[in-house]
């Protein structure tokens, strides 16, 4: 019995080893696995694709068809575009790259793929790398968008699953230099403007600025800017431009950066630039950009301070307008208040109208009694006819090119205003120019013309209250 008990023995013996062995070698032979997906504690339904701490990041790279992105870490903790140039960064948009490159998930697993051709990850549109501070990395490749458009097939490397990421996650890692500058306007606060300066195409310089407040010129009561250039006297400034600049400074947009260190302004039209525009405030901040030459989008342009040229869309009407149209287009208006007569005359007619002002005790305004040609009339009458007078706007600037002699010909009109301040009268009258416009004369010079039909309607009206 012994006998077949020890044979018994080895037999089972020998059994076991080859089964050992067998099983070792299916172990050494198995071929590696990829890891398996990694869902997150809060949402079983998620993977966890991308787990990356954002102070363990030391670079995250982009790869595109259009070059390569890097963004690295620096000291104080902020991430920014690896770039020769010393500019300023959209944090915003570049913290967009990092988030995604910190945590990404999916809650769609596609598993794995016969061809990754069919999902474009066999030829990425862009494969992100993602360096960490202890020297490892992890690849993530991104390939089309899914059917619905709400999401991209993305896959690691060292992952066989195909996985599709909502959008979200995935379009900051498309953006491009210029979708990372900061490409906003400097604000300043035009609702409390101080100083507009506009050279504009045609080299003429629009300057116009707030009035001291001892400043009592009669002739600016109506406007707290006066406009100084390019004019050889000052004017009211048209509230109606700046109501059209301030809309037109919200609409400029840096459009795209085209040149870092330009070698030659000149091939941007910028040395000199064509244009410039620089609008203050109150505060003391300024808004100042020179613009150049036509581009496509806009037109080229940078700030004073700064090397970087870049397309600048918006300025156009901005540099294109013209001076005329900046200012208060009345011949000569003042207020009635500082007004004790007023004269009207033509070479064969004078109309003459007066305000007898008296004071009563207890009332803050006097009383007042109107005169044409030293007959009384109602107050109504009195005022129509002076906004007859004051109501005269010219049409249109005599052209720079074109030689008037001013006091050669007898004035159509003049209208001659005595005030109750102790100033000299305030003079303003319209000489012949053509057969439809007369020349707008104020101390002996004129710059702009206004249509005759004006003057005559003027007349007619002063006449018929005689």
């Amino acid at each position: 019995m012994r006998r077949p008990v020890r044979l018994g023995i080895v037999a089972a013996a020998i059994v076991a080893m080859v089964a050992t062995i067998v099983i070792l070698q299916s172990i050494e032979e198995e071929p590696e696995t990829a890891p398996e997906p990694t869902f997150t504690a809060d949402d079983p339904d998620r993977v966890l694709l991308l787990d990356n701490p954002r102070d363990e990041i030391a670079r995250i790279v982009i790869q595109r068809e259009d070059g390569e992105l890097a963004v690295r870490q620096h000291e104080d903790n902020r991430f920014r575009p690896v770039y020769e140039h010393d500019v300023a960064w959209n944090n915003s948009a570049v913290n967009r790259i990092v988030s995604g490159a910190t945590s990404m998930s999916s809650r769609r697993v596609i598993g794995e793929v016969d061809d990754l051709a069919d999902y474009g990850l066999s030829d990425p549109s862009a494969v992100v790398i993602v360096e960490r501070t202890d020297g490892s990395q992890v690849r993530l490749s991104i390939g089309d968008r899914t059917p619905a458009r709400d999401g991209f097939y993305v896959r690691r490397t060292d992952d066989p699953n195909v996985y599709s990421v909502f959008d979200t996650w995935i379009t900051p890692f498309f953006q491009d230099m210029n979708q990372l500058r900061i490409r906003s306007i400097p604000q300043i606060a035009l609702d409390r403007p101080e100083r507009f300066v506009v050279e504009t195409l045609e080299e003429r310089t629009i300057r116009a600025e707030r009035r001291p407040e001892w400043d009592e010129d009669p002739e600016m009561g109506f406007s707290s800017f006066a406009v100084y250039e390019p004019f050889r006297r000052r004017y009211q400034l048209n509230t109606n431009w700046i109501e059209d600049l301030t809309e037109q400074v919200q609409g400029l947009r840096i459009e795209r950066f085209v040149d870092d260190a330009p070698a030659d302004l000149s091939d941007y039209g910028l040395d000199p630039p064509r244009a410039r525009f620089l609008f203050a405030d109150r505060d003391n901040r300024e808004l100042e950009m020179l613009v150049g030459s036509e581009a496509e989008g806009g037109r080229y342009a940078k700030f004073p301070d700064r090397p970087s040229v870049f397309v600048l869309s918006g300025a156009e009407p901005i540099i294109t307008v013209r001076p005329y149209r900046t200012v208060s287009a009345f011949a000569l208006i003042v207020n009635i208040d500082l007004v004790d007569s007023f004269e009207v005359e033509t070479v064969d007619e004078r109309f003459v109208g007066r305000i007898e002002r008296e004071e009563i005790e207890g009332e803050e305004f006097p009383e007042e009694i109107y005169y044409l040609d030293g007959v009384e009339i109602e107050e109504s009458a009195f005022k129509r006819l002076y906004q007859w007078a004051i109501g005269l706007m010219f049409d249109l600037e005599i052209p720079r090119d074109r030689t008037v002699a001013v006091g050669a010909r007898e004035p159509i009109a003049t209208i001659r205003y005595h005030l109750n301040t102790g100033s000299d009268p305030l003079v303003v009258s319209f000489e012949p120019y053509d057969a439809n416009y007369a020349m707008v004369v104020r101390d002996g010079d004129a710059e702009f013309l206004i249509a005759r039909s004006k003057l005559r309607r003027m007349l007619t009206a002063f006449r018929e209250a005689s």
